[in-house]
């Protein structure tokens, strides 16, 4: 498989913020990913 950098994965698996979305941040001989957490309704509300 071919990762891009600002690719969004989704594992099985939660990360402790509780999203399972991650966004791939350096590829090359290895890969780095960062988890993701979507804003809540609640979070979106409340920006302007």
């Amino acid at each position: 498989m071919t990762y891009a950098i600002g690719d969004t994965l989704f594992t099985k698996k939660k990360h402790v913020c509780g999203s399972n979305a991650w966004e791939v941040m350096r590829t090359g001989v290895d890969i780095r990913i960062d988890a993701r957490m979507w804003p809540r309704s609640d979070d979106v509300q409340g920006r302007s």
